[in-house]
């Protein structure tokens, strides 16, 4: 189970994650550009082909963390990317990525869009409470 964020480009100031929609957010590149941001910012990224719908999917791996996220063929430009986030320190890389790129980290788990100067303040020990209740 992985503890998901999702990354975009707003067009305005907004004050609540409820306040996202289709209008909030802008394209972030095309899968070529967006490929080559993350490209430049996990240089060891690994990336996958998955035929019909996920035209990629990426895996970064650290000692302490690991990150996918999926790229889907549907679209001539990306206007998200949805990483899936194994390990707590798994955050500060995307926030780096989205400080670098004018982006934002939508957490799910919250619900909100987190600060970028403080990225400490997220949703992963709230998604840990959450997996660890659930029971098979």
């Amino acid at each position: 189970m992985s503890w998901d964020v999702l990354v975009f480009k707003l067009n305005r100031e907004i004050k609540s994650g409820s306040e996202i929609d289709e209008t909030t957010i802008d394209d972030i590149g095309s899968e070529a550009s967006v490929l080559e941001k993350l490209h430049s910012h996990f240089p060891d990224l690994k990336l996958f082909d998955y035929g019909e719908v996920i035209e990629n999917m990426g895996k970064i791996e650290r000692e302490n963390f690991s990150i996918e996220f999926f790229i889907l063929k549907s679209t001539e430009t990306q206007n998200f990317l949805s990483f899936n986030l194994y390990g707590k320190e798994s955050i500060y890389p995307i926030v780096e990525l989205c400080k670098r790129n004018g982006w934002c980290v939508f957490d799910t788990t919250l619900g909100e869009i987190l600060n970028l100067e403080e990225p400490e303040k997220n949703g992963y020990e709230q998604f840990n409470k959450i997996r660890n209740g659930i029971t098979l």
